[in-house]
């Protein structure tokens, strides 16, 4: 009888992970994750709270950590795998599922786009994403963030310099 209630309480807690996830988000991801020349890597919250445990007490990811639920980072770089209207079509859903941009910029010949949703004053889901012509890679984030812990967040992956490049609070986002 333990067994099948234990059972049924790591169902739904799985149940509730899945349906957390962005459904745009969660098949883009997982059209490419399996591609040739593409590389991904997936992090629940509790692999990013058992690493902050181990983290040198100087790390700034380890004060973050506890508020990111799943990290996903994909990147293509032998190659852009996705076509332009594909890229068009994950963000047009994005935005119908409630994410804005945040910001857009070129550099070179790369577009970047940092786009967000929001639940009040936390931030639960962030998306970079990093287009060009022969590399693409997106960096996902949920969790409960604060505008602030963004532009702090030193992640060491490609894109993760961007998020440097962010004001120091949300409402000088017009004049950046």
């Amino acid at each position: 009888m333990i067994t099948r209630i234990c059972m049924t309480c790591l169902c739904l807690l799985f149940l509730a992970q899945v349906s957390a996830q962005d459904p745009a988000i969660r098949q883009f991801y997982n059209k490419y994750k399996h591609m040739d020349n593409v590389e991904n890597i997936q992090l629940g919250g509790w692999v990013l709270k058992l690493a902050a445990k181990f983290a040198d007490e100087n790390d700034e990811v380890k004060p973050f950590a506890r508020h990111i639920s799943r990290l996903r980072v994909m990147t293509m770089e032998e190659g852009n795998l996705v076509s332009k209207t594909e890229y068009n079509s994950l963000v047009r859903k994005l935005r119908n599922h409630q994410f804005e941009d945040l910001f857009n910029a070129r550099d070179g010949g790369e577009l970047i786009q940092l786009l967000i949703r929001e639940d009040g004053d936390r931030i639960t889901d962030v998306l970079l994403l990093i287009s060009g012509a022969d590399s693409f890679t997106m960096v996902s984030l949920e969790g409960a963030l604060r505008f602030k812990d963004l532009r702090e967040l030193d992640i060491d992956i490609e894109g993760g310099d961007h998020f440097k490049t962010l004001p120091a609070d949300r409402d000088d986002i017009s004049k950046a």
